[in-house]
């Protein structure tokens, strides 16, 4: 499971296209970062493990009503809300004072963005592929 934070609403999604169909992907919202009662690593660890949780249960019980199934990472991509969250080697995790340096972040970044989605691409093209070939 990967843990996307910052998000407008939390969310579990899935893709649809994948090697790794038991993957999921957390959006954990924003509003646990600017609530008046935050209180540090104790409400985000509150949060990421309802996350964890609603992974957990889907696993074993192997029920997916509770996800949104995305059709590909172009469109899982689209969906999040992009954010940097400085550098752990110099500060703590924190979303909210890391916001001025997004842009800088996306732009260095912009080529491991467009390689994960060509891999994306090739993904869904073999998929589709194989489904034509069986059928």
């Amino acid at each position: 499971m990967a843990i996307l934070d910052n998000q407008v609403h939390e969310e579990l999604d899935k893709l649809l296209y994948t090697k790794h169909k038991h993957v999921l992907f957390f959006k954990a919202p924003s509003y646990i970062w600017t609530n008046a009662g935050f209180n540090g690593l104790d409400s985000l660890a509150e949060e990421y493990t309802r996350g964890i949780a609603k992974a957990m249960e889907i696993w074993t019980k192997h029920q997916n009503d509770e996800t949104v199934t995305v059709s590909n990472l172009h469109e899982l991509g689209d969906s999040v809300i992009p954010f940097y969250a400085n550098s752990p080697a110099t500060h703590l995790f924190n979303v909210v004072e890391g916001a001025a340096m997004l842009e800088e972040y996306l732009e260095a970044h912009q080529d491991d963005m467009e390689a994960a989605y060509e891999s994306d691409d090739d993904e869904i093209w073999l998929d589709q592929k194989l489904k034509c070939t069986i059928m």
